[in-house]
This record gives C-alpha cells, sequence and structure tokens, in this order.
C-alpha cells in the first residue's frame, strides 16, 4: 500500500470529501428507509457548494448545518476563515464549523488551538492499493448526528448554537467547491435566471416583469451599462452585448428554475400560456 501524491488543489480536496459524504449518506438512506415509523433516522446531508460564505455548507434533514472552509495546508488564515466575522454578530452562522484540510498538512499543536476556537478540523487522506484502487479517508469518520443518543455522535464537534442559521439558496448551486474566484449562486442570480427565461420565451421583457421578480430597473436598463437594452418596436427590453450567460454558468440550476416555471411567472404570461391554442387538441 502506498500513499498518493498531495491532493492537487482545494478542488480535488473538496471533491474527495464530498464523495465520502454522499457514500455516508447511501447508507444512512438505506437505514432510513427501513426504520419503523417513529423510529431515529440517521442523518442525510445536502451539500450546498459555495453558500453563505463557505467552501462548503452541509444541511441535513432537519436543517442542522456544517460550515466549511477548505484549504491545503491548516493554518492560522484558514481557521480565521472559519470563525465568524468580528463586524457581525457571532450568533449568526452554521450549527458547526469546520475546516478541511490534507491528512499531511497538519501540525500537532494545531488540534488544541482549533478545539479552543470551537473548530472541527476534518482531515483527508488517500491511499493507493495493489490494482491501482484509490482509497479515501476522513477524519473524523463521522459527521455530526444531533439525535444519536450519546456524547459520540457529536465527539469532536462543538455546536455553535446559533440563533439564525445561514440563509440557503432555493436551489442547490451546480458548482464546485473549493475553486478559486468561485462563481455562486446568489439570490441574485435566481432571479436574474428567472428574467432570461422570461427573455427567451416572450423575445423580451418589461419593468413590470422586474418588478414582480424584485429586480432592480436600473442595473439592467441603464443606457450604457445595462444588461438588456430597449426594443422601441417591440416594447421590450431585449438582449445586448452585455448581458451576461447565466445558462453557461448555471446550466443545471437553469433547468431547474425553469421546470418550476408555474411557481414563479407573471400572471398574464402564465393566463396567455394556459390559452394558447395546443396541438393535437382533441
Amino acid at each position: 500500500m502506498t500513499k498518493t501524491p498531495d491532493f492537487a488543489t482545494e478542488a480535488d480536496l473538496v471533491a474527495a470529501f464530498v464523495a465520502d459524504v454522499r457514500g455516508q449518506n447511501d447508507h444512512h438512506a438505506r437505514h432510513n428507509a427501513g426504520c419503523a415509523p417513529g423510529q431515529r433516522q440517521k442523518p442525510v446531508w445536502t451539500v450546498y457548494p459555495e453558500t453563505a460564505g463557505w467552501d462548503l455548507l452541509l444541511v441535513d434533514q432537519v436543517g442542522v448545518q456544517i460550515g466549511i472552509e477548505a484549504k491545503l495546508t491548516l493554518n492560522a488564515k484558514v481557521l480565521c476563515q472559519a470563525l465568524p466575522d468580528h463586524r457581525w454578530a457571532s450568533e449568526h452562522g452554521p450549527d458547526y464549523r469546520a475546516v478541511l484540510v490534507p491528512a499531511d498538512k497538519v501540525q500537532a499543536n494545531m488540534h488544541p488551538i482549533a478545539a479552543a476556537l470551537g473548530l472541527t478540523i476534518l482531515t483527508v487522506r488517500r491511499e493507493e492499493h495493489w490494482g491501482g484502487k484509490v482509497s479515501v479517508y476522513v477524519h473524523p469518520s463521522s459527521l455530526p448526528d444531533e439525535n444519536g443518543g450519546d456524547s459520540w455522535s457529536v465527539k469532536g464537534w462543538r455546536s455553535w448554537l446559533p440563533s439564525q442559521r445561514c440563509p440557503l439558496p432555493d436551489y442547490v448551486p451546480d458548482v464546485e467547491g473549493g475553486k478559486p474566484s468561485p462563481v455562486a449562486l446568489t439570490a441574485w442570480k435566481v432571479k436574474a435566471i428567472k428574467l432570461l427565461i422570461l427573455l427567451e420565451r416572450r423575445g423580451g421583457v418589461t419593468r413590470r416583469d422586474m418588478n414582480h421578480l424584485g429586480i432592480s430597473h436600473s442595473r439592467w436598463t441603464d443606457a450604457y451599462h445595462g444588461f438588456l437594452t430597449p426594443d422601441r418596436i417591440k416594447g421590450l427590453y431585449v438582449r445586448c452585448d452585455r448581458t451576461p450567460d447565466l445558462q453557461a454558468q448555471h446550466p443545471t440550476n437553469w433547468q431547474q428554475i425553469e421546470s418550476d416555471f408555474a411557481k414563479w411567472a407573471p400572471a398574464d404570461l402564465l393566463a396567455a400560456n394556459d390559452t394558447a391554442p395546443q396541438e393535437n387538441a382533441a
């Protein structure tokens, strides 16, 4: 058995950890499916990459959150990144805070420092076996289970007992965690995707559409820097060379938002679709 080279990038490190979490999720989901009514469920974590300022934000089925910052070397900087911003109320944030690093990049004296700060050190190592099979080992091997019924289920994890948890986007971002200059799926961007979907369906949008979606007119309709330009003949705002290609940035989220069209589209457009002639109508 030999050790593989260190993780080349933070994204590689995050991907290895996420794969391990999803493996745990599969195991826990099978356990939960066989539970009798009222029996304790094991946590199944949804992974939100690049969310609420974290490289990863994990959320289980009852809302418990773990914020994780990833770095290739454990140092004071990443510890500070995992702590609350001193400019904001420290009682806001995830239930648990952690840093994710390669197992061979942790100095022994950093563990008590992190513990004193209320942070969990998550380490990942890879080992290559005969035949080229690679195993990934994460420590601690289990994420916190607040319903576990014993101290071991949260051993090594300190709850921050936030009065308010991190706000979550309506859709799980289709991006990779740990990448430099990450492309985040913000609340503004979800609204912008909805506006662009309306534009695609109608051939243009109006200020009323922007009002409906809660989007500021000025950023989109400014004569010199706006994302759209007016079409005087149609009486609509249409694409221009400054229109962002959000479908390319978030292809999966675009499809998800489009599939929910009936939930958020303006009532007049939905009514028009309902009254439009149907092909092959009986």
